[in-house]
């Protein structure tokens, strides 16, 4: 095998291992944005079910912050 040839089939192996990693990586990007997205959404489920039940306790803690002390 002549040196050209040698060295052309090396450089595009080598291209083609760095295409394969940056098509993994951008798969890992894709599952952690999915993943993220997923407890978000269970975030916002939650905080909407339990809305109700917290409304009038943090409404009492902001009331009694607005409130001037009186020193």
């Amino acid at each position: 095998m002549n040196t050209f040839a040698y060295i052309s089939k090396n450089l595009c192996r080598s291209h083609f291992v760095s295409v394969l990693a940056d098509e993994e990586s951008g798969q890992a990007l894709v599952e952690y944005a999915l993943i993220l997205c997923f407890v978000v959404l269970i975030c916002i489920g939650s905080l909407q079910a339990m809305g109700k039940a917290v409304k009038s306790p943090l409404k009492l803690v902001v009331d009694n912050l607005s409130k001037p002390s009186h020193p």
